[in-house]
């Protein structure tokens, strides 16, 4: 009987350690494909390509650093590629063109990418994106090339989310959470006015053009030169490029920026606007550019001097003997490097040319300085002034946003809201135009990999489920606008 016991007790002893070794290796099972399963969800859905890594990614790196977002950059130039790697060596870096064939390998490898390119490049991206199935988020203007990818885009679920940055971008979203309140009272806009730009902070303007670089100087110093239109009173207005610098004025930010004199022109007119925005029937919409008050006067003396021209130059080809800026603008204005009559033959130019040519000597562009030659007036010019008007460490930049927005509410009197955001940078640290481009971008990156936007095609941040949670996460960030109201 007692070994008929124990030999019951030994075969329900090796059936439990047999149960329990079942149970141990399920378990340990469940968790390898657990981690598995986690490390895949975060390479999948928590990785970011960025392309570009210029003036306005500081911040956008930030973002993405703090929130655990892993991100891949890729940039053509070294010095920004050594750059990011001296401030986050654990980011894989590559250094590459758009033309290499290497890149869309690195697109499908990321669930987004984040373009920062200069904009003529954003279509050829977006097309590698719909090809990999992958997202793409961009701060710049839709272009009538990346409208051609739409019906693609969406057809293969993709999403090209463009101008999310400062302007465009925070114009759309703050516009919208005026407008979409007003429309939600069953009040009608009337009239839509909005400037922007970006500048030096007061304190720091200390030079002929009143402005310093913390983004693109081509595209800076080209905004006042391109062909714009508004509307005004019911009726469209085109103002051909050669007449925009003419149409500089002042504007009132005095609520939101006392004491500084500014002046605008207006932009490009972008038709698509009215219908996002909802304001086919509006009798104004106009947008346009802020600068400080002599900047547009100046910019017609460097027209007057040629140096916005965009004709290649054999004198100012890299094989060419060394230039000084004297001898170009010799040339320009003279048509030989004799220098003699330079100054005289600027002078003779209007009524204006004596300020014009003090401008132009403060610019250093009648001094005796070698130039880097860039092959065309306009190239070289843009690289001097990259240089010579850059900020310095203890020197800041700020950004002015001003929207007025009329309506009238059922049974009320007409009335206008003024929205206003000034933000400035920090010395030494982020400017104030990478905040407002570099943030907005990294919020809007979040929600994408979270799957909060379910939109596919070429898309623009003017619903409410973009623009109030990125205008809600730039508080953290010290980027708040203020309201007015006064009855008009």
């Amino acid at each position: 009987m007692l070994i008929i016991i124990k030999w019951h007790l030994s075969v329900l002893f090796c059936q439990l350690c047999v149960f329990f070794y079942i149970l141990f290796i399920g378990q340990l099972i469940k968790l390898v494909v657990h981690c598995k399963l986690s490390d895949t969800d975060q390479v999948v859905k928590m990785t970011v390509l960025v392309l570009g890594a210029g003036m306005v990614s500081g911040p956008l790196f930030e973002y993405l650093h703090l929130h655990k977002i892993s991100f891949t950059v890729v940039s053509c130039l070294e010095t920004e590629v050594q750059s990011v790697r001296g401030c986050y060596p654990d980011v894989v870096c590559h250094c590459l063109d758009v033309a290499d064939p290497k890149l869309p390998a690195l697109i499908s490898q990321h669930q987004l990418v984040i373009n920062i390119l200069p904009p003529p490049l954003m279509p050829q991206v977006a097309a590698m994106c719909v090809d990999q199935g992958r997202h793409m988020l961009n701060p710049s203007y839709i272009s009538p090339e990346l409208m051609q990818i739409h019906q693609r885009a969406v057809d293969s679920g993709v999403l090209l989310l463009c101008e999310c940055g400062l302007d465009p971008g925070l114009d759309h979203m703050l516009a919208m959470e005026v407008i979409d309140k007003v429309t939600a009272s069953k009040g009608q806009v009337t009239s839509f006015t909005s400037w922007c730009g970006g500048l030096p902070a007061p304190e720091s303007k200390d030079n002929p053009l009143q402005y310093k670089f913390s983004w693109n100087p081509k595209g800076a110093l080209m905004a006042s030169c391109r062909e714009a239109g508004y509307i005004q009173n019911g009726q469209k207005v085109t103002v051909p490029a050669s007449e925009l610098i003419n149409k500089a004025h002042p504007v009132d930010t005095s609520s939101i920026l006392p004491g500084v004199e500014l002046e605008g022109h207006p932009n490009k007119m972008y038709p698509h606007y009215l219908k996002a925005y909802g304001l086919e029937t509006v009798s104004t919409f106009f947008r346009g550019t802020l600068r400080y008050k002599g900047f547009c006067d100046t910019v017609k003396g460097l027209i007057q001097a040629g140096l916005y021209s965009q004709e290649s130059l054999p004198l100012l080809q890299p094989e060419a003997p060394p230039l000084s800026w004297r001898s170009l603008m010799s040339y320009l204005v003279t048509g030989s490097t004799d220098m003699k009559d330079v100054e005289e033959k600027l002078l003779s130019k209007d009524e204006h040319s004596t300020s014009r040519l003090e401008a132009l000597r403060g610019l250093g562009l009648l001094s005796d300085t070698l130039l880097a030659k860039e092959k065309t007036p306009f190239d070289t010019l843009a690289a001097h002034l990259l240089h010579s008007l850059a900020y310095r460490p203890e020197e800041r930049d700020m950004i002015v946003m001003q929207h007025d927005i009329t309506y009238q509410l059922p049974g009320q009197r007409e009335e206008t809201k003024r929205v206003g955001l000034v933000v400035y940078g920090d010395p030494g640290g982020h400017s104030a135009m990478a905040k407002t481009v570099g943030y907005p971008l990294g919020i809007v990156a979040q929600m994408i990999l979270k799957g909060e936007i379910k939109q596919s095609g070429v898309v623009l941040p003017t619903t409410p489920d973009i623009y109030q949670a990125v205008l809600t996460a730039l508080k953290d960030f010290g980027i708040t606008a203020t309201e007015s109201v006064f009855t008009t």
